[in-house]
């Protein structure tokens, strides 16, 4: 076997390994609700789960942690109005 074929066979492996990894992905990031409903990674899920984790793992809670979570409400909540005015 030549060079050029050794090269092409790794390629090969490495779009499989690629596929498998992507797929895998896709489905935890659609797992966490990271994604949307177009597949889009969504920044109104992520700023939620960000600022919960925070305040789950602070032990004091601040004014601007708790601004945070409203700002982050009202934005995840804007986003579901919306989406549902769509369908």
């Amino acid at each position: 076997m030549g060079m050029k074929e050794e090269v092409e066979k790794l390629k090969k492996d490495l779009a499989k390994k690629a596929k498998k990894i992507n797929s895998f992905l896709k489905k935890a990031l659609q797992y966490l609700r990271i994604n949307d409903s177009k597949n889009m990674i969504s920044l109104t899920n992520t700023a939620m789960i960000l600022i919960l984790y925070k305040i789950a793992a602070t032990p004091a809670v601040s004014f601007t942690d708790i601004t945070a979570l409203a700002i982050a409400v009202m934005g995840y909540q804007g986003k579901r109005i919306i989406e549902s005015k769509d369908e």
